[in-house]
């Protein structure tokens, strides 16, 4: 049977990560947003082959597998529900105003702020707002702390964080990965045909996730308000008081 991207969005494996339009041809796929409000890969140009068979070895919706053999060690337990693990804490960040930025205590931000300034990674690849339209995420690479805090806070809607990953592995420079749990899973299936991730993200950090939103639920939101999207100068999900409430702020100046 000939595969196919379509295939694997029709069958609902996909989960919008964005790693087959890095992977694919230049311009042949693109992430785009369905009606319901999902980022799903489109087919602007027919694929050839050896691209949809690396799309096929890499998708987390067709290539799903536990933590890597070698990665398990003497230290290692195997939880019968979280799986395998070598330590459990609790935490948060110490910086106060990182604490207060963040969805859940600021450890992810703490983190990605202390692999930039001791030198560990050149910049950090994750998600923030887009700026034009707010309740939208798009990939997001920061290099200082304050790129990283301008991004800060959990982002309750689709993003496509893998959308150019396969460029950043061009640019031979390390850097950590922040994602949901599904969108490292896709890194790891790239690693067994690409040695260059392992070479270059050096650390990949993620989050518990209960699974992608979907756009129309932020609109819904909107609609409760009376507002339109292109009204919008912000839409925060959480932070700002961990977790923070939700905050939406207007061009002419309201606050909701």
């Amino acid at each position: 049977m000939k595969k196919s991207v379509t295939d694997i969005v029709t069958n609902g494996l996909c989960i919008g990560c964005g790693l087959c339009e890095s992977l694919a041809e230049a311009g042949s796929l693109k992430m785009m947003m369905t009606a319901e409000g999902r980022l799903r890969p489109s087919e602007l140009n027919s694929l050839k082959s050896e691209f949809v068979d690396s799309i096929y070895q890499t998708c987390p919706g067709t290539q799903i597998h536990g933590l890597p053999e070698e990665e398990i060690t003497s230290k290692t337990t195997v939880d019968p529900v979280w799986g395998p693990l070598i330590k459990v804490d609790r935490g948060y960040a110490a910086d106060p105003d990182i604490r207060f930025r963040g969805s859940t205590g600021g450890v992810l931000t703490a983190l990605a702020i202390y692999l930039l300034e001791s030198q560990r990674v050149e910049f950090v690849a994750h998600v923030a707002a887009d700026p034009e339209a707010p309740m939208r995420t798009k990939p997001h690479l920061s290099r200082t702390r304050a790129d990283v805090l301008k991004a800060a806070g959990s982002r309750y809607g689709p993003a496509a964080p893998l959308q150019h990953f396969v460029q950043l592995l061009d640019l031979e420079s390390p850097f950590a990965f922040v994602g949901k749990p599904c969108d490292i899973s896709a890194i790891r299936n790239l690693a067994k045909i690409d040695p260059r991730v392992n070479r270059y993200c050096l650390y990949l950090l993620t989050l518990v996730c209960g699974g992608a939103s979907e756009l129309t639920k932020s609109q819904f939101v909107l609609e409760d308000f009376g507002l339109d999207e292109d009204e919008l100068t912000l839409f925060r999900y959480r932070g700002y008081g961990n977790p923070g409430k939700t905050r939406i702020e207007t061009k002419d100046g309201r606050a909701f």
